[in-house]
């Protein structure tokens, strides 16, 4: 799977590596938490859980903003990379650095994964985004295992009611536990395309940083959309939206979380391998050796 492979090799930059240090070390300083931010965390997650169950309009309003900070950090660093690979080529030592065993998809690898970690700005988005999915995805399994406690207990001792209404938070906790998921797969392939198109702009030879960084970012815009139109279509195919007011409705949620996911990351994993073959192509090289490069950029981290 190429989101897999693409992924180490980000999250494992060689600092150590004179290319990827070249004009400007990078030092790996990791961000940490201390004394009650997690437990504060916890606390937070549980108690919006609860309002969301109360006011049924908070999910809606925030969860396109969670992906918007994806997406919005994906258009970032897809024209910081084009500009930045642009600006080595100006400067006449992309050439020169090409010459080196990484070649110029190693070079331009290499490149990519310098300007992400620069002054330690992704160690920080990176930090946050798992902590705070961690945390969701543990007060939701929390609440999970008590809804589902409370589901296998006795009828007389439980109403019809209650029984109903803890049936809708079982549905409702899963339904979270799926968008939790969700969130950290999209940010995971989001900053795999971002480079990616970061990549193929700047082999596409731009005249200057502008033109690359505006390039980019309507690249990086319209496979973006389009992934967002095909997913959606797919979906409204597979089911149609009206099954939802059914009585049925919450298990169809569910199934379309599931799909919908699934769907997404199966359209950007082809996604990356059409930009794998466009990059290739430009900087005439082979997934073969894209392949070596990979892991021999992973060995000197």
């Amino acid at each position: 799977m190429l989101t897999w492979k693409l992924w180490r090799a980000l999250s494992h930059p060689p600092f150590d590596n004179p290319l990827f240090n070249h004009f400007a070390p990078i030092n790996d300083n990791r961000p940490s938490v201390r004394g009650l931010f997690i437990a504060y965390l916890f606390m937070f997650s549980a108690m919006g859980f609860c309002w969301s169950l109360v006011y049924t309009w908070i999910v809606p309003l925030i969860l396109p903003f969670a992906f918007m900070i994806n997406f919005a950090y994906g258009i970032y660093h897809a024209q910081e990379t084009a500009a930045y690979i642009t600006q080595e080529k100006t400067a006449k030592r992309y050439d020169l650095l090409s010459i080196l065993p990484y070649g110029s998809i190693g070079t331009c690898w290499l490149f990519c994964m310098k300007q992400l970690y620069k002054r330690g700005r992704y160690h920080i988005v990176q930090f946050m985004v798992r902590l705070v999915t961690a945390i969701f995805l543990s007060s939701l399994i929390i609440f999970l295992f008590v809804s589902l406690f409370l589901l296998n207990t006795k009828s007389a001792e439980l109403s019809i009611a209650a029984f109903s209404a803890n049936t809708q938070v079982t549905y409702f906790t899963i339904t979270g536990i799926i968008v939790s998921i969700g969130f950290y797969l999209d940010h995971v392939q989001t900053v795999i395309i971002s480079s990616m198109v970061g990549v193929f702009i700047a082999a596409s030879s731009p005249s200057n940083q502008m033109e690359a960084r505006i390039r980019a970012i309507g690249v990086y815009l319209s496979l973006q959309v389009l992934t967002y139109i095909v997913t959606f279509l797919a979906i409204s195919q597979f089911i149609p939206l009206h099954f939802i007011s059914e009585p049925t409705g919450s298990t169809v949620i569910v199934i379309i979380g599931i799909g919908g996911i699934a769907a997404f990351f199966i359209m950007r994993e082809m996604l990356m391998w059409f930009l794998r073959a466009f990059i290739n192509n430009r900087l005439n090289s082979s997934g073969h050796e894209f392949s070596e490069v990979l892991q021999l950029i992973m060995k000197s981290a």
